[in-house]
């Protein structure tokens, strides 16, 4: 990750817009980890009958479980993304520079 906002921004963006821009990539990311734990899920619905299919779904629904708080970490940091770009933008205002 960047280590502060403006080594991230492109194309002369304002800083508030590059918050913008990485809470809607945060929230794509959280999309595409929640469209892996609905795949998950379909495979864990499989009818694993054997010790070892059995063990396999164990495994399934730990893995889902992670895939859901990661998720939710994903949309957390979106909305403190978001936060960060609405307090910028109020500094931006603040300082004179256009948004």
């Amino acid at each position: 990750m960047y280590l502060s906002m403006s080594s991230g921004l492109i194309c002369e963006q304002e800083p508030s817009e590059a918050a913008r821009d990485f809470a809607r990539q945060l929230r794509l990311q959280a999309d595409v980890v929640d469209a892996v734990r609905e795949r998950l899920g379909v495979a864990r619905s499989i009818g694993w009958e054997s010790p070892a299919g059995r063990n396999f779904r164990a495994y399934l629904i730990e893995r889902e479980t992670g895939l859901r708080s990661a998720s939710v970490l994903l949309r957390e940091a979106a909305v403190s993304m978001e936060g960060y770009g609405v307090a910028l933008r109020m500094g931006e205002t603040t300082n004179g520079s256009q948004i």
